[in-house]
């Protein structure tokens, strides 16, 4: 699981246009975790844009 500040980075780098494949690799995190913990912290309020 990634912590909220790792998922926010995720988030912030997916926006930017950063490739959804390379990143879960960077972070050395299967694809499916990074998308699960990133629909996380969008979904929590107060998150957004964090």
């Amino acid at each position: 699981m990634l912590t909220p500040d790792r998922a926010a980075e995720l988030t912030r780098r997916l926006g930017q246009g950063e490739s959804k494949a390379a990143l879960p690799r960077e972070f050395k995190l299967d694809r499916t975790t990074v998308y699960r913990d990133i629909g996380r912290a969008q979904a929590e309020p107060g998150r957004a844009g964090k």
